[in-house]
């Protein structure tokens, strides 16, 4: 959703800013012989100065490349056309074998419920049965939906499980209401309370922390193995090969919290979209079709100045 600017600095501006001192410590480490730095000998409160100056200015060059970022982890830029349809392909398959297993799991359970004397242990077995399904759903519903024959199916628009998520939140409003997250979703800020806005902030900041922590890792393996290489120091340099992974291990672990924090702006467009209905002095609509239509002038008219036709 591109990028936040600090607004004040309260945790989620030090979570947004702390990977930039994280990996300028040991960045400073491996390159600081080579530029005639002694980190041994310097003083304790000269290190903490560099470090923090250096991070913190690294902190910055990092929200200045959050819509880089996040269209790369998201497989919208910087990726090879044929990668990318194998890896759409490859998850729509996987969806498409859910499916099955999700249809074979409700036969079953349609079966014993259809069964004249329910015991325990057949009771059991449907729990058990409706758990695994529960498993199966967890899954699919982090894909975006698409109606297909005027059925609504989960499928992979996105290479990457991470860039399925954002599609599956930011779609969720243009679905139920007709509201384009992209155009609707600043307004929406001046509606919501703000101890709600705080909320939803710090959980942002939080998968901001972890993939800008797992990007700025990508960026400094390389350098730790050529500088470590240079310092003669071979076993340090082959350590590096092993940043790559944690920083994959980064980017995995953001997809929790990535999922939390749409499930929270879906939740925002459904419970104060009439907060916002009524800031932009719009009537209120039962109708849902209707809705949507208001939603679409809306945003017509305030994008590009499009004026709605009386009919």
């Amino acid at each position: 959703m591109g990028l936040q600017l600090p607004t004040s600095f309260g945790l989620a501006f030090f979570l947004r800013m702390m990977p930039g001192i994280i990996v300028t410590y040991p960045l400073l480490l491996a390159t600081s012989p080579t530029m005639g730095f002694d980190r041994i000998g310097a003083p304790l409160e000269q290190q903490v100065l560099i470090v923090g100056t250096v991070g913190l200015l690294f902190g910055v060059l990092l929200q200045c490349l959050d819509f880089t970022i996040y269209t790369f982890y998201e497989g919208r830029r910087g990726w090879l056309r044929e990668l990318k349809d194998c890896m759409v392909n490859r998850l729509n398959s996987e969806i498409r074998w859910k499916y099955s297993e999700d249809n074979k799991l409700s036969k079953e359970v349609e079966r014993l419920k259809q069964q004249e004397l329910l015991t325990k242990e057949t009771q059991r077995q449907i729990n058990a049965l409706e758990m695994e399904r529960g498993e199966i759903w967890f899954y699919l519903l982090q894909f975006p939906s698409v109606v297909t024959n005027g059925n609504v199916e989960h499928r992979a628009l996105s290479p990457t499980r991470f860039g399925n998520i954002i599609l599956e939140g930011e779609l969720y409003p243009e679905m139920k209401y007709g509201m384009d997250i992209v155009f609707y979703w600043p307004r929406m800020r001046f509606v919501i309370p703000k101890h709600i806005w705080t909320e939803i902030d710090t959980t942002k900041a939080l998968v901001d922390f972890l993939v800008y922590l797992s990007f700025g890792l990508i960026l400094y393996a390389p350098i730790h193995i050529v500088a470590y290489m240079l310092l003669g120091l071979p076993l340090q340099a082959l350590t590096g090969l092993l940043i790559p992974l944690v920083a994959y291990l980064l980017y995995k672990l953001s997809w929790d919290e990535l999922r939390t924090y749409y499930f929270y702006i879906k939740a925002v467009f459904d419970s104060y979209r009439d907060e916002l209905k009524g800031k932009l002095k719009i009537k209120d609509s039962k109708e849902i079709e209707k809705e949507k239509e208001e939603w679409d002038k809306i945003w017509r008219y305030l994008q590009y100045h499009e004026y709605p036709q009386n009919k």
